[in-house]
């Protein structure tokens, strides 16, 4: 790993140093980590070819924070201080939850670009055990390209995704370890543990011959399900709707079942509607390896205001037009099944009109004269119908506000 392990031994001690400066503490860490991470850049340029070749070599490196994999694909311990490490990790699929953290520090960009999107959640119920409901609102976005950094703080100070549009990308990380909440959220108004609790081995079992009676449409699995969390507290419940939910994709039954749940109440609207765009935003991951196409991909997910989208698209690709470029990529992306939706050629061009800015008069004209129809009221109300589906789509609602 040759001359960029020493640099970043060199980035580690220069930390180290200056955290003992500043009193030992762990406060001023973030603030440090991306200061140093900046003053290091010359050194820390990357190429994953050389790196490979001497990593191949190596008989020995430091205590590794995730020695079976965890976060990154894979995660690689290059530093270890008694207060922190630098992990380097590298990125392969371009999707990472919303995610708060339980350590402190920074990251940098290595190899490739990503998209950054940081959230802020205000909770609106507490259940005391870490499963959190309230509100999650995006608060910024922008490209990350080679040599970016970024703070991390602790905790919901920074809760933020980060979409990996390159293939692959690469990035640093200083961090440290400390025992801190850490949350994954799922839009718009669920938080919980990112490392959840483990359910005993009874209810495992339970939620299991529920996936079993599910797949074999048994008649009794409402009733099972209704028991099994009725009287379990809010933690318990969530996790085993979640996870049935993420099993069977089954939304309707677990719309009835909590509904006639009356210790839900008070908040199952709020989980079935995170469950709700899981379901409406599925997204075969799979099939994204153009980094254009993850990027666009990337902000039909996050951004919610087109002239946001377009101006991201107008830094990424400066040359092209970016309504122009947005409509190529998603007519792909459509084609592809990529998303989890189709369209038939009418309603692409409906759709296009629309988010050029066509009203849904002039629409009405252009498909009567191309197919040959009457402007009637019939017409009228089939483009009318069509752009209530469009818009009732998360993924492309944004795109027609």
């Amino acid at each position: 790993m040759g001359d960029f392990v020493k640099a970043v031994a060199s980035l580690g001690e220069t930390i180290s140093r200056r955290l003992r400066k500043a009193g030992g503490g762990l406060s001023p860490l973030s603030s440090l980590a991306a200061e140093a991470l900046r003053e290091h850049r010359s050194g820390l340029r990357f190429n994953m070819e050389a790196f490979l070749r001497s990593f191949w070599k190596v008989k020995k490196l430091p205590k590794q924070l995730s020695p079976h994999g965890g976060f990154g694909q894979p995660p690689i311990t290059l530093y270890r201080d008694k207060q922190f490490l630098i992990d380097i990790y590298f990125w392969v699929t371009p999707q990472i939850s919303i995610h708060s953290h339980a350590f402190r520090g920074a990251f940098a960009v290595l190899q490739g670009k990503s998209l950054h999107c940081e959230y802020t959640f205000q909770v609106k119920k507490d259940f005391g055990d870490q499963v959190q409901l309230g509100d999650l609102n995006l608060k910024a976005t922008h490209l990350l390209r080679e040599g970016d950094v970024e703070e991390i703080l602790p905790g919901p100070d920074f809760i933020h995704q980060v979409w990996h549009i390159s293939f692959p990308t690469v990035s640093l990380a200083v961090r440290t370890r400390e025992s801190i909440p850490q949350y994954t959220y799922f839009k718009p108004h669920l938080a919980i543990p990112a490392f959840l609790p483990v359910l005993d081995a009874v209810t495992m079992k339970k939620m299991m011959t529920l996936f079993m009676l599910h797949r074999i449409g048994h008649p009794l699995q409402d009733d099972h399900l209704r028991t099994l969390i009725a009287k379990a507290v809010p933690a318990r419940a969530i996790l085993c709707l979640l996870s049935y939910f993420q099993s069977t994709q089954d939304l309707d039954r677990l719309r009835k079942v909590m509904q006639k749940t009356p210790a839900l109440a008070e908040w199952a609207p709020y989980l079935l509607s995170s469950f709700a765009r899981m379901q409406e935003t599925r997204t075969n991951w799979d099939r994204l390896e153009a980094e254009g196409d993850r990027l666009l991909t990337a902000l039909l997910h996050s951004v919610t205001d087109r002239r946001e989208m377009e101006r991201l698209v107008r830094g990424y690709a400066p040359a092209e037009p970016p309504a122009e470029w947005i409509l190529t990529r998603l007519k792909k992306l459509i084609h592809n099944k990529t998303l989890g939706f189709e369209f038939n050629d009418t309603a692409w061009e409906i759709f296009e009109r629309l988010y050029q800015g066509e009203t849904e008069a002039s629409i009405c004209g252009r498909i009567s004269k191309k197919y040959a129809v009457g402007k009637g009221a019939s017409l009228q109300k089939e483009i009318r119908d069509c752009r209530a589906k469009l818009t009732s789509l998360p993924l492309l609602k944004p795109m027609l506000a």
